[in-house]
């Protein structure tokens, strides 16, 4: 009962992120530019999604939760196409040859995950981990630089706080890593931070 309760949560948690998204495609669409978010944040949360998307395969979990994942990284290159198709030509050029090296690379991993998946997979998570929350923090220091959050969805933030906390309150229901639940502390410190970045900074 528990263990199924858990997968529910778990389930809906992924959810929220996959639909915290469409509020900044929106935001993108509408300013006609994809620059209220951090370069460093797009290409961190690319390689974070790469990462999970490894760790999840390797270590075999459910199908459900790959899919989910696959959603909410297919959602993150439409904001990095956004970032692309509306930056200048020297800006886009820049994007669009990093973003390719940086595929690449993802790609030349994939023997690594078929031969050594159980220790590939353990190191992609950490990586992962390190990825999304160096990004976090790098949009943080954007918004506090520019003293503004134009260009960055509210419903964005909540989403994927709200996503973050019902993750962390699973980590407690069942027996979790101490590194998981800090690194959830962490990921929904800073969506809070974005919240008090959106209160000061909001015009």
């Amino acid at each position: 009962m528990l263990g199924n309760m858990v997968n529910v949560i778990s389930c809906l948690v992924q959810v929220f992120y996959v639909v915290s998204f469409f509020p900044q495609i929106l935001e993108n669409y509408k300013r006609q530019s994809g620059s209220g978010l951090s370069d460093v944040l797009l290409f961190g949360y690319f390689n974070g999604y790469i990462a999970f998307t490894y760790f999840l395969h390797c270590l075999g979990h459910a199908p459900i939760f790959q899919i989910l994942n696959g959603m909410q990284f297919i959602a993150l290159l439409v904001l990095m196409f956004q970032r692309f198709y509306y930056a200048e030509q020297v800006s886009a050029l820049c994007f669009a040859k990093f973003f390719a090296a940086n595929s690449i690379v993802a790609v030349l991993l994939f023997p690594f995950a078929s031969y050594i998946p159980a220790i590939f997979g353990d190191i992609s998570g950490w990586i992962a981990a390190f990825f999304f929350c160096m990004s976090q923090f790098f949009q943080i220091g954007k918004m506090y630089v520019a003293k503004s959050v134009v260009g960055m969805s509210l419903f964005f933030v909540l989403f994927m706080m709200f996503g973050g906390v019902l993750e962390l309150a699973v980590t407690y229901i069942m027996i979790s890593p101490v590194e998981t639940r800090l690194s959830l502390w962490r990921f929904v410190l800073g969506c809070g931070i974005y919240c008090v970045q959106f209160i000061a900074y909001r015009k």
